[in-house]
């Protein structure tokens, strides 16, 4: 639970830097259209061990 913790709060930092340099709504939608796109691949991929 710490690990986690202290992951996200260190990551929470960069992700508003990086929001502040492109923008809050293409940082979201960027987010959104990674968070839609990876199942669609993690689906098409042949195999777990390739």
């Amino acid at each position: 639970m710490l690990a986690h913790l202290l992951t996200v709060t260190t990551l929470i930092v960069g992700a508003g830097r990086l929001g502040d340099l492109t923008g809050r709504r293409r940082l979201l939608l960027g987010g959104i259209a990674l968070f839609s796109v990876a199942p669609v691949l993690c689906g098409l991929a042949p195999a777990l061990g390739r």
